[in-house]
């Protein structure tokens, strides 16, 4: 393998350990999904449409 190849192959290990996957989801982290993704584009259309 190649260098460029070797590194690729222990990053994919790194991000495979349960460690590095992050933790769950908080309340918060549902409100900015839910702000962002669905209260705010809808917000810009009705602005747009007036």
């Amino acid at each position: 393998m190649n260098n460029e190849t070797q590194e690729v192959d222990e990053r994919i290990a790194k991000i495979m350990l349960p460690e590095n996957q992050g933790g769950d989801l908080t309340g918060r982290d549902y409100f900015w999904y839910i702000s962002l993704g669905i209260v705010f584009p809808i917000s810009l259309l009705i602005w747009g449409w007036f």
